[in-house]
């Protein structure tokens, strides 16, 4: 698979029958603009996931989220998740893409977004989706707080 850089918008996107389906983004994220990635006139449900960065976590005030990954595997693990999802959930369009750089409170983090002829399987698809990407994708993100910055997620 070979990545192709978006000069324009600075997104990171594999290159396939699926372009634009998965990325990784220095530019804001759109959900509607992404959620469209995945309407097809056959399927009657879609669900949406949009993670933000909220003010707190584990009770500490956050000002802010920096997120980094090693993108060529990133993208890789992303497109492997979506070709298995696509596998798991047969008649599905799945639709992800994650923010990279720095994010402040509100800002949209990661979007996933699943259709389907009917609704169920994509609440399911949608979740099992995020899922494997907080557990696989070497995505690392650091908490700006008012008295420095704390990496999450890494270790036990």
């Amino acid at each position: 698979m070979s990545i192709q850089r978006d000069e324009r918008s600075t997104a990171l996107s594999p290159m396939s029958a699926q372009e634009g389906r998965v990325a990784l983004s220095y530019d804001p994220l759109d959900p509607q603009q992404i959620e469209r990635l995945a309407l097809s006139d056959a399927h009657g449900g879609v669900t949406t996931f949009t993670g933000r960065v909220r003010d707190h976590n584990e009770g500490e005030a956050v000002v802010g989220i920096t997120y980094e990954a090693y993108e060529s595997m990133a993208l890789k693990e992303l497109s492997a998740i979506a070709a298995e999802g696509l596998e798991r959930f047969a008649g599905t369009i799945i639709v992800v893409h994650h923010r990279l750089g720095a994010l402040d409170i509100g800002g949209v983090a990661v979007v996933v977004s699943v259709s389907a002829a009917h609704r169920a399987v994509t609440f399911e698809a949608c979740a099992w989706v995020i899922d494997e990407l907080k557990a696989r994708v070497p995505i690392f993100k650091h908490e700006r707080r008012a008295d420095g910055v704390v990496w999450v997620g890494l270790g036990p």
